[in-house]
């Protein structure tokens, strides 16, 4: 993992996600970069304030960031400076992909506000546009949440031959924490796959990958995917859920609208997006 990119308002949520951004750029000895987007209307709303304020739009935003990049900056023995910023102005999905194209930017991280955001998948919150506009690893992190270091991951499986490409970025970001992964497929009683195939395909994982903390697990359920994944999060005291973006109706297929007041996971857990 080479450079990090943490879109900040200043919100819990951000500052949140800033947090966690700091800790894996120190664990993967990378960097972070913190931007922050003044759009168009938050220009458009200080017109009517005084000239002063106007032309300092950005002196506050910097003098935050600042401190932000110091702290993370603080007590680190990298060689280099760990955490920089960027102010600029436009349309905020845009400038995020223009710096993640520019600095060849490998992960991003971005603050959630949990269930809520995904209730807010068909207006289009700021994290699934991202989601769905780029083609780099997402970091979702719900807010007031404890940095527990990653120590246990759950990666859901699509149990097909894109797997092995998949889990290589999974066991690429786990390495520097020492992670438990546990390699789950969710299934229904119909779909589900019989013993032999199951146990060939946890042979083929294993000899790929030459990483000790592995598990796998095939569960057959009758519930919705998103309980089960719930269920699974909570067995296993996960720190992290990792799942596979694979068409644009991803969102929908595991947070359907009548499941998120049953669900409590994406306000409690950080959640990978990763792309094919």
């Amino acid at each position: 993992m080479n450079n990090i990119l943490c879109p900040i308002d200043f919100s819990g949520a951000s500052l949140t996600a800033i947090e966690f951004a700091g800790k894996i750029a120190k664990k993967h000895s990378s960097t972070v970069k913190m931007l922050h987007v003044i759009t168009e209307g938050e220009y458009a709303e200080n017109l009517s304030k005084s000239e002063d304020y106007y032309k300092n739009i950005e002196k506050k935003p910097a003098q935050k960031l600042k401190a932000l990049a110091d702290e993370i900056n603080k007590n680190h023995s990298l060689g280099y400076e760990l955490c920089s910023f960027e102010i600029t102005e436009g349309d905020l999905i845009e400038k995020i992909a223009d710096v993640t194209e520019a600095e060849k930017i490998s992960l991003i991280v971005m603050g959630t506000t949990g269930v809520s955001d995904i209730n807010e998948a068909r207006v289009g919150s700021n994290t699934v546009k991202v989601i769905e506009n780029t083609d780099i690893p997402v970091l979702c992190i719900p807010e007031n949440i404890m940095f527990y270091a990653f120590k246990r991951i759950v990666y859901g499986s699509t149990f097909s031959s894109d797997d092995k490409e998949f889990f290589q970025s999974v066991v690429n970001f786990a390495v520097p924490f020492d992670s438990r992964i546990y390699v789950v497929h969710i299934t229904n009683n119909n779909d589900a796959i019989s013993d032999e195939n199951y146990q060939n395909y946890v042979s083929n994982m294993k000899s790929y990958f030459v990483y000790e903390k592995l598990g796998f697990e095939q569960f057959i359920t009758d519930q919705e995917t998103g309980i089960a994944l719930e269920h699974l999060l909570h067995v296993h005291k996960a720190h992290l859920l990792i799942l596979v973006h694979k068409r644009r109706n991803f969102i929908d297929s595991f947070f359907h609208k009548s499941l998120t007041k049953r669900m409590s996971y994406l306000t409690n857990f950080p959640l990978l997006v990763l792309r094919n």
